[in-house]
């Protein structure tokens, strides 16, 4: 392939897709009309009051990102509320895919996968401010070079986001030595994350949600482990970032199928770890290899989408009781 060729190709990577575009933004409106305040029982329910009370200056002082840019838009109301907070976090993991190159199929396929699969529909009515760290964190992945900005707007929106950018720094070690370092030093970081926010009077009580809903929660894991299996074995043996991130991964979420503590407290994280993997993927992948990774993510969409829907829509967002 002549240079010419070259700078064309990595210019078409560079792309939006229209379709991904158009699919965020009537996913934003659905959502803003369907959702009903005094029904909506989500923690955006509660952003919401926070930004138009402006209580949240106090509660989330440290954790503004999220708050700042919603009121640059003052939603007059919560349909308003969901549509521009969608629309926002939505915008912003379609600017990350394209600094990180993704082709416009793998765009689509990804902005589905944070719309309508279990992980996506908790981020858009649940975890907005987490999704948003990952948002500025796939932001600082597509950086041609190490930037600053990016992180630190991660590390405001959500302090968890230590998490994950812990998680990236660790992806050029060996699998074995990656797989050491899980066993070794990463369980110890959990505990501790979760104690200071225990200490902090605003510890969400995992112990409990552990030992409450573990059956949901191994469930849960063990179609990512299958998921991730799937990941390692069509992988190439010289991607090893990728490689050694699916092995830290496993190993820190096999202990979920066994033991309901720290099942809840593995809970807590998976958030900002699973995606990572999902958006990481196809990237740079061709042929076989590529199909097969579309292929796993839009399955895994479509099914953890419909088992989200089925035990978490009537009591989140119509209050009519739940089961999780």
């Amino acid at each position: 392939m002549n240079s010419t060729a070259t700078a064309d190709h990595a210019a078409s990577r560079r792309r939006i897709s229209l379709t991904a575009a158009l699919l965020a933004f009537a996913i934003a409106s659905a959502w803003s009309f369907v959702v009903s305040e005094a029904l909506f029982r989500g923690d955006d329910v509660t952003w919401y009051h926070f930004l138009v009370s402006k209580t949240w200056v106090s509660i989330y002082f440290f954790e503004p990102i999220l708050f700042l840019l919603l009121s640059a838009v003052s939603p007059a109301t919560f349909g308003g509320y969901i549509f521009w907070s969608l629309t926002i976090l939505l915008g912003l993991l379609l600017f990350a895919f394209i600094r990180m190159r993704l082709p416009k199929t793998d765009q689509l396929i990804l902005i589905l996968f944070f719309c309508c699969s279990f992980y996506g529909l908790h981020f858009m009515l649940n975890f907005q401010r987490q999704c948003l760290a990952l948002a500025f964190f796939f932001i600082a992945v597509g950086a041609e070079r190490r930037v600053i900005l990016s992180p630190v707007l991660s590390f405001l929106s959500h302090h968890y986001a230590i998490v994950v950018h812990s998680f990236w720094y660790v992806r050029r070690l060996s699998v074995k030595a990656a797989i050491a370092l899980s066993f070794a030093v990463i369980p110890f970081v959990y505990f501790i994350t979760v104690g200071i926010q225990a200490l902090a009077g605003v510890a969400a009580g995992y112990e409990e949600y552990g030992a409450d809903s573990f059956a949901h929660l191994a469930a849960k894991q063990g179609i990512n482990i299958a998921f991730v299996v799937l990941l390692l074995i069509t992988t190439a043996a010289n991607d090893r970032h990728l490689r050694s991130l699916s092995a830290i991964y496993l190993v820190q979420c096999l202990p979920t199928l066994i033991w309901p503590l720290y099942s809840g407290f593995f809970n807590r994280v998976d958030y900002f770890l699973f995606p990572v993997l999902v958006v990481l993927w196809p990237r740079d992948k061709t042929g076989w290899r590529l199909n097969v990774a579309r292929l796993a993510i839009l399955l895994y969409t479509l099914a953890s989408g419909y088992w989200w829907m089925k035990i978490n829509l009537g009591w989140i967002v119509f209050d009519r009781g739940g089961t999780w």
